[in-house]
């Protein structure tokens, strides 16, 4: 049983652990620096933007977490609160777990042992 867990908890450790944090990550550095020289009244649609930031697109191109964007991002209008919002979600999905979402094997076997034997001996899995 510890093993299984510590197992679950080191894969979704490796999961967030593996994302480039967003200090290290050219792409989103791209982004907001294109964010700063935009202007949220005028500069809408992407004509407009990459105008003012020919780098977003092959940035967003090479990005790690381009799949992460939809597929008719050409189409779409951009503008600098929708690259604020991915911007966003790029961090958040690269925030690491909290160092206190780790497991606690003494509270298990406390509370394990707690429950003793109760409802294990002569009960099938529907009385139970």
């Amino acid at each position: 049983m510890k093993r299984g867990a510590l197992l679950a908890l080191s894969i979704v450790v490796l999961a967030f652990g593996s994302a480039a944090s967003a200090a290290d990550d050219p792409a989103l550095r791209v982004v907001d620096a294109c964010r700063a020289k935009l202007d949220a009244q005028s500069d809408l649609g992407l004509e407009r933007v990459q105008r003012r930031c020919p780098e977003l697109l092959p940035a967003l191109d090479r990005a790690p977490w381009r799949g992460m964007l939809p597929k008719s991002l050409r189409q779409e209008d951009i503008s600098s609160d929708s690259l604020r919002a991915l911007s966003d979600l790029v961090r958040q999905s690269q925030t690491r777990l909290p160092a206190t979402a780790t497991l606690d094997d003494r509270q298990l076997e406390r509370s394990l042992a707690a429950l003793g034997q109760q409802g294990q001996e002569g009960a099938t899995r529907w009385e139970r």
